[in-house]
């Protein structure tokens, strides 16, 4: 935006830090440091922060428009000399990075601590899977009016059946097996296919392998057999 129109770029930056000022303090936040073009909050109530980014979005999209996307997580932080660390901090870094402008995503933390609160609306989005964080995390979308909202919708995945398998099932998963093995070590005769109740693939089965060395021996010792065979194939 500098390298464009470097005067409108200005008026922007004053104003987007002028609205996080004043907000914060109407909603006893904390700016501890801007980076770049973001900034790290901290606040006493996950209802507060929530609160806080849906005005902060409603004011940024009047003129001058400043298109913004907020992350906001709960957990522990610490500080050190020169910065603030912690989970906290990079779980609410990464949930903002998967924001859409102007639109406020919660993490599954802060959907517990504001489900009941009238005032403030969400949707789940869907669980993320976040870079450099051990668990994935069910992301929810505020959905209060001036709030820009993802188009697509989410539904948690379906749970396995944890219902024993039946006897049945049980019985059909060991015959299969076990005629993996008949046909493993006596395949050329076809026992498993009369294991399984298939007899006539079975019969056909041990037709075929009898036929090649009966015909073998016909064609060696039984000279007529040698005769029609020429025959029939000429």
């Amino acid at each position: 935006m500098m390298q464009k129109n470097e005067a409108l770029a200005t008026r922007l930056r004053t104003c987007h830090r002028e609205v996080f000022r004043r907000l914060h303090q109407k909603y006893q936040g904390k700016i501890i440091q801007y980076f770049g073009d973001g900034t790290l909050s901290i606040f006493n109530s996950a209802a507060d922060a929530v609160a806080c980014a849906i005005e902060l979005q409603r004011e940024l999209k009047q003129a001058p428009q400043v298109p913004i996307r907020v992350g906001i997580h709960t957990g522990e932080i610490a500080y050190s000399e020169e910065e603030v660390i912690g989970d906290g901090v990079n779980i609410a870094a990464r949930i903002q990075s998967q924001a859409v402008p102007g639109g406020i995503f919660i993490s599954d933390k802060v959907q517990d601590d504001i489900k009941n609160n009238p005032d403030i609306r969400t949707k789940a989005v869907g669980q993320s899977a976040l870079k450099n964080i051990q668990r994935p995390i069910d992301l929810f979308a505020v959905t209060n009016p001036g709030i820009t909202v993802p188009e697509y919708d989410w539904a948690p995945p379906k749970k396995l059946s944890t219902k024993p398998l039946s006897t049945k099932k049980i019985k059909r998963k060991k015959k299969k097996r076990a005629a993996t093995l008949l046909a493993f070590f006596f395949g050329i005769f076809g026992i498993h296919r009369f294991y399984l109740d298939q007899r006539n693939i079975g019969i056909a089965h041990l037709a075929m392998f009898f036929w090649g060395p009966l015909s073998l021996l016909a064609w060696i010792f039984w000279k007529p057999f040698r005769r029609l065979w020429v025959l029939w194939i000429s």
